[in-house]
């Protein structure tokens, strides 16, 4: 391509369609800018300091776009009203994040109690006996479950000021795998205890779940997940359980419904106040209010705080009958 120059596209004496106009075009890798402007409206100083100005801003975006640590920027981050600096302050290593946004009213209840108490109260668990489970497969599952749904990727922020929730791109996550084959005296009651004993270090782990898998037998495994009351409710681990299972039968899982991020999205759109006005008019008939505080005695309250487990065995007419009802009733079984 030859180097000369073709001249100015337009007649000098032709009126100019803008008061500043700029051309620009790449030859040999380099950026060339050719900005025409108004000498009626404007000063040959203004717009030397203009270009100047120009050309420290696109060398700025070039070396951000060229940086490899890579950041997110408030346009990244819809949900959330902070500057860049206030980002970059946050303690997360923002290269493996792709998303951060704020906790529901929910979510900021939980968090407030397991952080202040300390209390296994909002940790959930699961366990099964397995019969002759693929383990290399079975542990392929569930991590393809966790790289389709944010939510199971996502570690906690508590600051002064705020408290956020962020999600990782391409969290790996971890099983415990022990082999008690030749200790059958051990009891997974026990080490099913001592996982909600130690729970989670809320603010300083991401995905709040733990995978433990204990081989007692050639054949036979015992599987114990815990995960936090944060993350997921009764209906979501019954759906990330049923994905998990179809996942490790080789089944096509259907495409997610929606990330966590778009229900708060939806939220922020809400009219607050036309929705204390809906509810003020509901309970309107109402005459008296029942605090909660009223009807619990504190002291004996905090004295039986805590989990227990009750075991129930159904047998296999019980259990049809039990998940029909569930569903006329459009519940889950779990409610029931």
């Amino acid at each position: 391509m030859s180097t000369d120059g073709v001249g100015s596209s337009i007649a000098a004496q032709n009126p100019l369609s803008a008061d500043i106009a700029i051309n620009g075009a790449i030859q040999n890798g380099v950026l060339n800018l050719a900005i025409t402007y108004s000498g009626a409206c404007l000063e040959k100083s203004d717009m030397t300091e203009f270009a100047q100005r120009l050309e420290q801003a696109l060398t700025q975006v070039i070396a951000h776009c060229s940086d490899a640590n890579t950041r997110l920027t408030p346009a990244d981050v819809p949900l959330l009203s902070l500057s860049q600096t206030e980002l970059d302050a946050l303690p997360i290593a923002q290269q493996t994040v792709s998303s951060i946004y704020p906790l529901s009213a929910m979510q900021q209840g939980m968090m407030f109690h397991s952080m202040v108490e300390q209390s296994a109260a909002y940790l959930n668990q699961l366990r099964l006996d397995i019969s002759g489970l693929d383990v290399t497969r079975f542990k392929a599952a569930w991590q393809q479950v966790v790289d389709r749904h944010d939510a199971l990727r996502t570690g906690f922020i508590s600051t002064t000021s705020q408290q956020l929730q962020y999600v990782v791109a391409g969290h790996q996550i971890a099983f415990n795998e022990l082999d008690w084959q030749s200790e059958p005296t051990k009891s997974t009651e026990q080490l099913a205890h001592s996982i909600l004993e130690q729970g989670f270090a809320v603010t300083e782990e991401v995905g709040l779940m733990s995978f433990t898998l204990v081989q007692q037998g050639p054949q036979q495994h015992h599987f114990i997940w815990t995960y936090h009351h944060m993350l997921l409710d009764g209906w979501s681990s019954t759906a990330v359980l049923a994905e998990v299972m179809m996942a490790y039968q080789g089944q096509a899982l259907p495409q997610p419904g929606g990330q966590y991020q778009d229900y708060l999205a939806y939220l922020a759109t809400q009219d607050d106040a036309a929705g204390d006005d809906y509810w003020q008019t509901r309970l309107a008939q109402l005459n008296d209010a029942s605090y909660l505080s009223e009807l619990q005695n504190r002291d004996a309250l905090d004295s039986n705080l805590g989990y227990a487990q009750h075991t129930l065995q159904l047998d296999e007419q019980q259990a049809a009958q039990l998940q029909r009802f569930a569903q006329q009733q459009q519940i889950t079984v779990n409610t029931v």
